[in-house]
């Protein structure tokens, strides 16, 4: 029974057991689900769980023989730690994971470029968000049930479900209509296509999508055991006493503990995908018997939860159940810090609400409130915060955002100032962990706030406290020549979605020498550590998908130039070896079989040209900030090409390096 909504480039639909209204019908489009397709892979696990034919407590080897690591750890990586993000596999393998095109380079590369990866942490310790963990198991699908996954999720997942328009990227155009994509901007682009099956690869409309979550309903037995049901929806450190600031993960859902409904005593489940253009969202009652679906072009996964939450409180509240209006924390916060947090004083490697990496200086000012000095590769923020004044033991309290930083003007003294200080509305709430290990990590809490749809929770562990890291001068000078200009990839294959943000760059903290920022595109900044001249790599602990994604990098040298490789697979050429384009260059010396760069000089730049491209060729330009101007994605791009000055043009075809 459906109760369906779709409006715009968005597709909603409830599916609700025991009656049906439907609210403009039309479901005909199909997305890529992104990372709910985690659901799908962990269901089809469960799936073979309760046939006997996978433990999930096995190892991962028992099932995929040649997977392996340059970790001896990777031998204890149960399926369980795949499904429950607590595998310490770093993250991401991009290599052929996000295209424009169909291709086997994701299938035939996976492998050999996870073995040549460490692992971040002890298979169990902590979980962080591991898009890898998920393709393992659908190579465990494939390999156990000896049908493409494609071919499981067809078959064993959306049909017994009633799905009839959903699978994979491998099959997504023959299940209907792709979904338009559009930019912010407005431009029409080619459909992308996610080829880490497992991890966002699933391709649906929001009506199967919804029937899927109804398998988890509470005594339905259609797709998978109650057991089976039930395991996937315990918190994955439910027996070491949960840490509500740690991941609220279960077996491929995201919270499997949402405040607010929880507090109503209704059990919800969550999962959020994201992938392009396409964004996504499940989320299942499963004793109330409601699973909403949100599938949008455009947008993010986060506002279509806010949507499917609506939806989901708006049929409660016909049954009479209310979620409880969260009060407004009232801060009474204190001017005096006790000289127990001075130990909190220092540089910490942590991720901003945004994701990326920065460095954060905290200091506590004639011990009487906390400034944070966010420093980026370009730009540094400052925040500060006073301490809450709620009894709490001096060391384990903590620190309420203010509205703006403290400042003196004129005559103004300091105490003016802070005794008019307020706390900001919605602030961040900072407070300080010191680990078994000796580690120092700071938390933090907030709500993100969606206009006219509501706000959810956040708690996460933000931060690490770095330690020095000496450096001498030959191995600092390495580094800064490896990033003395942009970076640029160069390995992905030619219709990979990484050239939309082909342009990288890197910088030396000034701040804490021995430490390096990349800022690698769509991935964003990330902090390394300096190992020598040719190697920096992943240093944080941080108990939780702040420390998800993870890299390591080399410099090496080629007949091509200096180049930077990430041990998740792409490589970058550095823009200090590449040479000044030439509009009478011919096609077949512009279309190499590889990422042909080229910087716009003097004698073109502020023109276009034309050239004829071979089949699968693609070309894109940036200006001289990194910004794409020019996409051959675009439908109908123009076939005058613009050459914008300082920028650069790259000419991709077949395989690139």
């Amino acid at each position: 029974m459906k109760k369906r909504l779709l409006a715009a480039v968005i597709a909603a639909v409830m599916t609700i057991a025991g009656f049906s209204i439907e609210v403009m019908a039309q479901d005909d489009y199909i997305y890529c689900v992104g990372s709910v397709s985690k659901v799908y892979a962990a269901a089809a696990v469960m799936k073979l769980a309760d046939e006997g034919k996978v433990d999930p407590d096995g190892f991962v080897t028992d099932y995929i023989p040649d997977f392996k690591l340059s970790d001896e750890r990777y031998k204890d990586i149960t399926v369980r730690m795949l499904m429950d993000h607590t595998s310490g596999i770093m993250g991401t393998t991009q290599t052929g994971a996000f295209s424009y095109e169909d291709n086997n380079i994701r299938q035939n590369s996976f492998l050999d470029v996870l073995s040549k990866q460490r692992l971040k942490a002890d298979p169990g310790e902590y979980a962080a968000y591991c898009n890898d963990g998920f393709d393992l198991l659908a190579l465990i699908v494939e390999n156990v049930t000896g049908m493409t996954f494609t071919e499981y999720v067809e078959k064993e997942i959306a049909a017994p479900t009633g799905g009839t328009a959903t699978g994979t990227a491998k099959n997504y155009e023959t299940l209907g209509t792709p979904a338009p994509a559009f930019t912010p901007g407005n431009l029409h682009m080619d459909f992308g296509v996610t080829l880490a099956l497992g991890a966002g690869g699933v391709y649906s409309k929001a009506s199967d999508v919804a029937d899927f979550g109804a398998a988890f309903f509470k005594g339905s037995e259609i797709l998978l055991s109650e057991k089976a049901k039930n395991e996937m929806v315990v918190r994955w450190d439910a027996l070491k006493g949960s840490d509500p600031f740690k991941d609220n993960c279960g077996l491929a859902w995201d919270d499997v503990q949402v405040p607010g409904f929880e507090d109503a005593g209704v059990q919800v489940l969550i999962k959020g995908g994201d992938s392009g253009m396409n964004h996504a969202v499940l989320t299942v009652a499963p004793e109330e018997e409601i699973s909403v679906s949100v599938l949008s072009n455009g947008g993010s996964s986060a506002l279509n939860g806010m949507m499917a939450q609506a939806l989901l409180e708006t049929v409660l509240e016909e049954r009479g159940i209310t979620l409880p209006e969260k009060e407004e924390p009232e801060y009474r916060i204190s001017s005096v810090i006790p000289s127990e947090y001075d130990e909190f004083e220092g540089y910490y490697s942590s991720s901003d609400l945004s994701g990326s990496a920065v460095i954060d200086h905290i200091t506590f000012p004639d011990h009487r409130y906390m400034h944070v000095e966010s420093i980026g590769p370009l730009k540094t923020t400052c925040t500060d915060y006073m301490l809450i004044d709620d009894g709490a033991e001096p060391g384990r309290g903590r620190f309420a955002e203010l509205a703006y930083e403290l400042e003196t003007e004129d005559e103004t003294s300091f105490d003016e100032v802070l005794g008019g200080a307020h706390v900001a509305v919605n602030p961040v709430v900072i407070s300080f962990v010191r680990d078994d290990k000796g580690g120092v990590f700071f938390t933090i809490g907030y709500d993100e706030v969606f206009s006219d749809l509501g706000r959810i929770e956040k708690k996460k562990y933000g931060g690490q406290m770095m330690k020095e890291n000496p450096v001498d001068e030959e191995t600092l000078k390495a580094w800064e020549d490896a990033f003395s200009e942009d970076l640029l990839v160069c390995d992905d294959d030619p219709s990979s979605t990484s050239y939309d943000n082909g342009t990288a760059y890197g910088a030396l903290s000034k701040e804490m020498p021995g430490y390096v920022y990349a800022s690698l595109g769509q991935w964003g900044t990330r902090i390394l550590k300096i190992m020598d001249k040719e190697h920096a790599v992943a240093f944080q602990t941080i108990p939780s998908s702040s420390n998800r994604d993870c890299t390591d990098v080399t410099i090496i040298s080629d007949e091509d130039g200096t180049k930077l490789a990430l041990s998740t697979g792409l490589k970058y050429i550095s823009a200090k070896d590449i040479t000044v384009f030439d509009t009478t260059l011919r096609e077949d010396e512009l279309f190499t079989g590889k990422a042909s760069w080229y910087r716009i000089g003097d004698d073109c730049k502020d023109q276009s040209f034309k050239v004829e491209r071979p089949e699968g060729g693609h070309i894109y330009v940036y200006n001289k900030y990194g910004s794409v101007v020019y996409n051959t994605h675009v439908k109908d791009a123009s076939d005058d090409i613009p050459l914008p000055a300082d920028g650069y043009i790259v000419f991709l075809s077949k395989q690139s390096c």
